[in-house]
């Protein structure tokens, strides 16, 4: 284990800097050819690729909850306090407590991600979708934050700042969707405000529905038992999983692919999650890679746990 401790060292935060700004461009972009375009067909490309994308963006601050992105401590902080919590509506500091009670409790009293206990068996999966699709996902999930948020008040002082942050966020990114939306009329304000509303309503649903179907069922992936996992924690799988450039894109992004590993050895990056499994496994074929997401989500959808 001690030879693997070298992956912990983290790269030049300028190449980061670099990563991250690509990464939020190349998502956010299309909301932007919304703006300017408005209602057409594309609008449901831009949905599925939007849903999907900020799936990613959601790993991203997963990393940076464990400020693994940057060197700078305070880099990180500033990253997920002011862009990707105001960017998923979400409280950054009340998500870090909640993430790490999920690696404290996984699988036991306390754990902090009910996402996985989903079943998909069967029929079970077409409504997960419907019920994702129609919101009622969503709403479960504010339900449960809540719930985490009123135990997490015992630990800390209550703290409302996020809400004008992501409140001066949201505002920021209407704005600049106002703004192309208003250059690609020729000054049309009415036709402008028609735009950038429904690109927003775009932004809003694809994160609301499509994004919470990703990550659920990216979170049932890595963690739900069935008969095919390599590790167990009380009622939580642990996997790594064989990913291709698809996979990795949907589910599997900032070494969530290398989930086993990641959890067992928090303090590795991202980018070296994946040299650092491979000679783990060298050792201990508990790290081998499993099967990719697809298939391990299709045999729990025609199986259930078995």
């Amino acid at each position: 284990m001690k030879s693997v401790y070298k992956y912990n060292n983290k790269r030049s935060d300028s190449i980061s800097y670099v990563f991250v700004i690509t990464h939020l461009f190349i998502v956010l972009f299309p909301l932007y050819i919304s703006s300017s375009m408005g209602l057409g067909i594309s609008s449901i490309l831009i949905y599925l690729y939007i849903g999907i994308g900020f799936s990613g963006l959601i790993n991203l601050m997963h990393e940076t909850c464990h400020s693994h992105v940057f060197r700078n401590k305070k880099a990180n902080q500033i990253l997920g306090n002011w862009i990707l919590g105001p960017l998923f509506f979400a409280d950054f500091e009340s998500y870090k407590l909640r993430h790490w009670d999920h690696h404290k409790f996984l699988g036991k009293e306390g754990e902090t991600k009910l996402t996985y206990f989903i079943d998909i068996s069967g029929t079970k999966f077409l409504m997960f979708l419907i019920k994702g699709l129609l919101l009622i996902e969503m709403i479960k999930k504010i339900r449960n934050l809540f719930k985490a948020r009123e135990i997490s008040e015992k630990r800390k002082k209550r703290n409302i700042a996020f809400i004008g942050r992501i409140l001066l966020f949201q505002g920021v990114f209407f704005m600049s969707l106002a703004a192309v939306a208003f250059v690609s009329t020729n000054g049309n304000i009415i036709g402008a405000m028609v735009n950038s509303f429904y690109s927003y309503f775009l932004y809003f649903y694809g994160l609301t529905s499509l994004t919470i179907i990703v990550t659920s069922l990216r979170a049932i992936a890595e963690h739900k038992i069935n008969i095919k996992q390599n590790a167990l924690e009380g009622d939580a799988a642990l996997r790594n999983f064989r990913c291709n450039s698809f996979s990795r894109f949907v589910f599997g992004s900032y070494g969530f692919g290398e989930h086993l590993t990641h959890h067992m050895l928090p303090a590795i990056p991202y980018y070296n999650l994946s040299i650092a499994t491979k000679e783990l496994n060298k050792k201990d074929k508990l790290y081998s890679l499993g099967s990719g997401y697809f298939k391990t989500l299709f045999f729990m959808i025609r199986k259930g746990k078995t």
